[in-house]
C-alpha cells in the first residue's frame, strides 16, 4: 500500500475538494471516506482507533482522531455503545466516492507517466524505477505542499508551465490544491474555533515581503501580498479591534533605506545597477534624478501607513534580562554556517532572536497562539527557522512564508472554496512560476557572488568582472515573466554553468578577434569609455556592498555603545561615590581621633601611590599614567562587551578603511574616464 500512496493521497485531496464543494462542510466529507471503508471492509463493528487507521492508510490522510470522531455523528446508520462503533441499518451504497477516486487515480497517473517521458526527453536518458519514484515524490509534493525545492523542482514547473493551456490539466491539478488547503486547515486548525479569529497577534514583515507590498518584485507577489493585507483587514474589522498587528523592524527600515540611497546613486550615475536586483530595477526605471527616488521611497512608506504596517518601537532586545531568549550562539552559529555553507549568518539569526525574545520563548502549538511571527521571503531565514536547532518540539516556526500564513488565515475565517477571489497563491501554475523565478535568481546570484570572488582573488580583470555582471543582469526573471515560450532558456541557465559558458564564449570571441588585430583595436578603442564606466560601476557596487555593511554595523555598534557608556557612567559615579566617602571617614576620622593621631596614617596611606609606581615602573618599565589607565579600562569594558554581542569591532574598522580606499579609486577612474572622453575629440578634430 506505501507504494501506492502518493498516487491515493493526491486523487483522495482532489476527492476531498470535490465532496466539499457538494456537502459545504469538511465533517460531512470525513463521514463520506468513512462510510467508504466501513462498505469496503464490510465492517459491522469498530473502534474509533480502527476506522482512523482505515481511513489515513487507505486515502495517505493523518486525520487526528477527534475529528474523526466528530465525523462519524454524520452517519446515521452507527450507533456507539460501550466504547465501539455498531452498523445498525443498512447502508445505502452508491460507490461515488470509490468512482471519484479511480477516476482521480487514473488521471494523475497519466499526468506522472507524461512527467516521466518530458523528463527523458530533457535529460536524453531512460528513467530507472528508483528514479521514478524519487520523480513521482517530489511530484507529489509540489502538488501537496511538501518541499518544493528539490533536484526535480525546476523541471515538475517547466513541465506544469508548458502543460497549462490544457483545461483540464490545470483544473485537475488546482483541485488537488485546494483540497491540501481544506486538509491541511482541518488537520492543523482547532475545529470548534473554525470562523473565529480571538488571538492578538504581531506579524513582522521582512524588507522583501515589505518590498512586495510596494509591487517591487512583480505582479505575482505584489498580488499575493494584496491578499494577505485583505484577509488581516478582514480580522480586524470583524473583530472591531486590532488583533493582527503588522510591523516591520527597525534593520529592515535601515536596509530600505541603504536600498533607495544606492538606487538615487545609480540615477546620478554614481553606482551601477546590481545584477540580481529585480526590485532595484523596478525602483530606478523612470526616475530622471534622485527626487523621482526620493518620492518613490515616500510613496513606499505611505503604502505602507495606509495598510497600518509601523515600526516597531521596542528597543530592549540587547538588555541583559533578554539574553537567555536568544538563540544566537558562537557554537549554534559555526554549526549552521556549516551546515548551509554560508560565512555569516548573524543578520539571518537576528530576527529570529528578537522573535524568541518577544515570544519569551514559549512553545507553542497553534499559530494564533504564537503572539508573534515574522513573515519573510528569504529562503535562507526559513531554512534557518525549521531546522531542529532553532526550533523546539511544537514550537510554531519563527518565521514563514506568505503561502503559509494566507493559507492558515483562509481556512480559519471559514473562507472556503466557493468564494469570489480565491487567493491566486493557491495557484499550481503560480507556484511553478514562482519556483524557477527563484531558483533561477538564485543562480544569478550566486554566480555574481562567485564572480566577485574571482575578482578579489584576482583571477579576473575588472573588464571581464563588467563583462559578466552585464551578461548576468538581463538573465533574472520576476514569475510572471516565465512561461512557455521561455521556459527552456530558463531551465538553461538555472541548470547550465552560465558564467562559465559567458566565461567560453568571450574566449572565443577573443581568438577570433586576433585574427584580426586592427578589428580588435577598433572594438578596443570603441569601448574604452564604456570599460571604464563599468570599472567605475564594479567599484560602485563594491562600495554600496561595503557601505551597506558599515551602515549595519554602525547601527549595531551604536547600540552596544550605549550599553558601554552606561556601564562607564556608572562606574564613574561609583569611584567618585568612593572618593566622597573615604573623604568624610578620613574627616570624621580627624574630629574624632584627633589630628594627631590621625596624621601618621594619612602619611602612610599617601606612600601607597608612590609605592604602586615604584612597583609599576619595575615591572612594566614605564611610567603609570592616570589618563592611559582609564583610558585602557575603557576599552577592556567595551572589548568585553563587543566579544559578549559578538560585534567584530576590527571588521567595522576595516570596512571605514576599504571604503575610504574604494572611493580614492573611483575618483581615478573618473578622472580616466573624463580624459578619454577628450582624448577621442580631439582625435576628430585633427
Amino acid at each position: 500500500m506505501a507504494k501506492k500512496l502518493p498516487y491515493k493521497k493526491l486523487a483522495s485531496l482532489a476527492v476531498f475538494r470535490e465532496l466539499y464543494s457538494e456537502n459545504k462542510d469538511v465533517y460531512s466529507v470525513i463521514s463520506e471516506f468513512a462510510k467508504d471503508r466501513i462498505i469496503s471492509k464490510a465492517l459491522h463493528s469498530f473502534t474509533l482507533v480502527t476506522i482512523t487507521e482505515e481511513i489515513n492508510s487507505c486515502y495517505g490522510f493523518d486525520i487526528p482522531e477527534y475529528i474523526i470522531k466528530t465525523s462519524l455523528k454524520r452517519l446515521t446508520f452507527l450507533n456507539r455503545s460501550q466504547g465501539k462503533y455498531h452498523v445498525e441499518s443498512e447502508i445505502q451504497e452508491d460507490f461515488l466516492l470509490q468512482k471519484k477516486q479511480e477516476d482521480n487515480q487514473k488521471y494523475n497517473r497519466g499526468i506522472i507517466d507524461n512527467l516521466y517521458t518530458y523528463i527523458e526527453k530533457e535529460c536524453v536518458k531512460k528513467l530507472d524505477n528508483n528514479e521514478k519514484k524519487v520523480i513521482m515524490k517530489s511530484f507529489c509534493e509540489f502538488i501537496a505542499d511538501g518541499e518544493v525545492y528539490n533536484k526535480y523542482s525546476d523541471i515538475i514547473s517547466a513541465f506544469i508551465l508548458l502543460n497549462q493551456d490544457k483545461g483540464e490539466f490545470t483544473e485537475r491539478l488546482d483541485k488537488i490544491k485546494e483540497g491540501v488547503l481544506l486538509y491541511t486547515g482541518l488537520v492543523f486548525t482547532d475545529p470548534s474555533k473554525i470562523g473565529l479569529w480571538d488571538k492578538e497577534l504581531i506579524i513582522f514583515v521582512d524588507t522583501e515581503i515589505l518590498f512586495h507590498i510596494g509591487g517591487f518584485n512583480g505582479e505575482v507577489f505584489h498580488k499575493a501580498s494584496i491578499d494577505f493585507l485583505n484577509l488581516i483587514n478582514e480580522i480586524n474589522v470583524k473583530s472591531g479591534k486590532e488583533l493582527v498587528k503588522l510591523k516591520y523592524f527597525e534593520e529592515n527600515k535601515k536596509e530600505i533605506e541603504v536600498f533607495f540611497d544606492v538606487a538615487e546613486n545609480i540615477v546620478d550615475k554614481r553606482n551601477g545597477l546590481r545584477a540580481t536586483s529585480v526590485a532595484m530595477e523596478n525602483i530606478v526605471n523612470g526616475c530622471k534624478n534622485k527626487s523621482d527616488v526620493a518620492l518613490k521611497l515616500s510613496d513606499f512608506y505611505s503604502c505602507l501607513k495606509t495598510n497600518k504596517i509601523y515600526k516597531d518601537t521596542k528597543n530592549d532586545y540587547f538588555e541583559e534580562y533578554n539574553h537567555k531568549y536568544n538563540i544566537i550562539g558562537p557554537e549554534l552559529l559555526c554549526e549552521l554556517e556549516s551546515t548551509y555553507n554560508c560565512e555569516d549568518l548573524r543578520d539571518n539569526m537576528r530576527l529570529l532572536d528578537y522573535i524568541n525574545i518577544i515570544r519569551k520563548g514559549r512553545a507553542e502549538f497553534e499559530f494564533e497562539d504564537s503572539k508573534c511571527v515574522l513573515l519573510t521571503g528569504n529562503r535562507l531565514t526559513l531554512k534557518l527557522a525549521k531546522n531542529p536547532l532553532v526550533r523546539t518540539e511544537y514550537r510554531q516556526n519563527l518565521a514563514v512564508d506568505l503561502e503559509f500564513v494566507i493559507n492558515k488565515i483562509w481556512f480559519k475565517l471559514n473562507k472556503g472554496l466557493s468564494s469570489k477571489g480565491l487567493p491566486n497563491i493557491f495557484s499550481v501554475i503560480s507556484k511553478a512560476q514562482i519556483v524557477l523565478s527563484t531558483h533561477l535568481n538564485d543562480r544569478v546570484k550566486k554566480n555574481y557572488e562567485e564572480a566577485k570572488k574571482e575578482y578579489n582573488l584576482g583571477n579576473v580583470t575588472e573588464e571581464q568582472l563588467s563583462a559578466r555582471i552585464i551578461d548576468l543582469r538581463q538573465k533574472t526573471k520576476l514569475p510572471e515573466e516565465i512561461n512557455k515560450d521561455n521556459i527552456e532558456v530558463v531551465l538553461d541557465n538555472i541548470n547550465e554553468d552560465t558564467l562559465q559558458n559567458f566565461c567560453e564564449e568571450q574566449e572565443l570571441f577573443k581568438r577570433k578577434a586576433k585574427k584580426n588585430e586592427d578589428e580588435l583595436e577598433k572594438v578596443k578603442t570603441s569601448h574604452s569609455i564604456q570599460i571604464i564606466i563599468e570599472k567605475i560601476k564594479v567599484k560602485q557596487e563594491y562600495l554600496y556592498n561595503m557601505q551597506e555593511q558599515y551602515d549595519l554595523e554602525k547601527m549595531k555598534k551604536e547600540k552596544i555603545d550605549i550599553k558601554i557608556n552606561r556601564r562607564i557612567k556608572t562606574l564613574k559615579f561609583v569611584i567618585i561615590g568612593l572618593c566622597i566617602i573615604l573623604y568624610f571617614v578620613i574627616v570624621l576620622s580627624c574630629f574624632k581621633l584627633g589630628w594627631c593621631k590621625i596624621e601618621p596614617i594619612l602619611f602612610l596611606l599617601g606612600l601607597i601611590p608612590s609605592f604602586f609606581t615604584i612597583i609599576f615602573l619595575v615591572i612594566k618599565e614605564k611610567t603609570f599614567n592616570p589618563k592611559r589607565a582609564i583610558k585602557s579600562l575603557k576599552g577592556k569594558i567595551s572589548n568585553r562587551f563587543y566579544n559578549k554581542l559578538m560585534f567584530d569591532i576590527d571588521n567595522y574598522k576595516n570596512l571605514s578603511g576599504k571604503i575610504d580606499s574604494l572611493s580614492f579609486d573611483i575618483q581615478a577612474l573618473e578622472k580616466e574616464k573624463n580624459s578619454q572622453t577628450l582624448t577621442p575629440s580631439c582625435g576628430l578634430a585633427k
